[in-house]
């Protein structure tokens, strides 16, 4: 079994080789779904910066390759127009070197990825004047449209003390997969076990409630990854799906 951002289990069963996958993984099943992972467009208000467009011939940090953070980044650019190296400066950068860049004006801009509380964020939220800029609702239909397995939805406001209104910002679901060899009682029961402890999982860990029924629907729901026969029971038994 593995935890894995829901993208990156699409992206294994889809052979994807930009992601580093010589062939298609058809061994490989969803079982349950948790937190989501939502990417941050960050500039100091001194900048001037208000719009994830005014990033044209800008200085800006990407997160580290490889990472969900770092192909949603490149997916958002470029229904922008922008390209690294073309008409956007950016490379990849670990986020507190990141964040250290942006407040000694070496970076204009930061996008960083984590939790609702972002920790980047979160420090400069409560140090610096920040502008958190949201995706425009025409982009966000282009990019839900193109990448199924994201979503670009709205951040309630107030979520940091400098975001006065909800923000939009895309983001995916993380899981738990496993091997369809693993025996379908074993993973059965793991299911069961799992989704009927949210309750605990909440008081172990601040993301801990999201791992929940709700969340795991929503992405088997999306039809574009296997689920293990194992899981799959579960959520037949319970009424989640047909």
């Amino acid at each position: 079994m593995a935890y894995t951002p829901f993208d990156g289990l699409y992206a294994a069963i889809q052979g994807d080789t930009e992601r580093g996958f010589q062939k298609p993984l058809d061994n490989i099943g969803f079982v349950y779904g948790g937190h989501t992972l939502y990417l941050y467009f960050v500039t100091l208000a001194e900048s001037g910066i208000t719009d994830i467009a005014d990033l044209a011939g800008k200085r800006i940090s990407l997160p580290p390759t490889g990472t969900t953070g770092y192909y949603q980044s490149l997916a958002v650019l470029k229904a922008y127009g922008l390209e690294p190296g073309k008409n956007v400066e950016a490379s990849p950068t670990n986020y507190t070197d990141a964040s250290d860049a942006l407040k000694d004006g070496a970076l204009d801009a930061i996008i960083v990825n984590g939790g609702a509380n972002q920790s980047t964020v979160t420090e400069l939220d409560s140090t610096r004047n920040i502008v958190l800029m949201s995706i425009s609702n025409e982009v966000a239909e282009q990019l839900n449209a193109d990448y199924p397995y994201w979503t670009v939805s709205a951040l309630p406001e107030g979520r940091y003390t400098q975001q006065p209104e909800d923000l939009m910002v895309i983001n995916g679901g993380t899981c738990l997969i496993a091997n369809m060899e693993l025996s379908d009682e074993l993973v059965y029961e793991i299911t069961k076990t799992l989704l009927e402890s949210t309750d605990k999982m909440a008081q172990i860990h601040v993301d801990g409630a999201a791992w929940n029924l709700e969340n795991s629907v929503a992405m088997i729901e999306k039809g574009i990854v296997p689920i293990h026969p194992g899981a799959e029971k579960y959520y037949k038994e319970v009424g989640a799906i047909k």
